[in-house]
């Protein structure tokens, strides 16, 4: 599971662009708490678990249901009401509704596969540095700096 903490360090960039920074209380304010932590646990296992990250995710899902409207609007007038327009608009709408949770999703599911791969290396690292003779803190901090990777990223 992504036992991260929220607050603290997630790498990478957010799913919402830099200029959704400062929106993080509307954000909030529109959707559930329920949906939140659900939320929260899915971008900590994405790697993104920091609540500037969550923020600025909510705010952008929340701007990009916003875009519907007007992205339909924009499509139907650009390509009319033919087969082509209509394809086009359901793809718009997908893409704004479902791309972004589709993203974190595989971001996670990636995240998870590289976490199982690296996990029998890293207990063995710490195995061996117990073995050595370190001590219960400096054995993860050694093993976090000899093997990079998303299992040790808060080490």
């Amino acid at each position: 599971g992504g036992g991260e903490q929220v607050g603290g360090g997630g790498g990478g960039g957010g799913c919402a662009g830099p200029g959704l920074a400062g929106r993080g209380n509307l954000g909030r304010r529109f959707t559930r708490s329920g949906y939140r932590e659900k939320t929260v646990h899915k971008l900590a296992a994405a790697g993104m678990g920091d609540n500037d990250q969550v923020d600025r995710y909510l705010a952008g899902r929340l701007a990009a249901a916003a875009a519907v409207r007007p992205a339909v609007f924009i499509v139907l007038a650009t390509f009319g009401t033919h087969l082509l327009g209509l394809v086009l608009t359901g793809f718009v709408v997908f893409l704004l509704l479902a791309g972004p949770t589709t993203t974190v999703s595989r971001r996670g599911e990636a995240r998870q596969k590289a976490i199982a791969k690296m996990l029998p290396d890293v207990r063995d690292l710490l195995v061996i540095s117990v073995e050595a003779g370190l001590g219960s803190e400096q054995a993860p901090e050694r093993t976090g700096a000899s093997a990079a990777g998303p299992l040790t990223a808060g080490a």
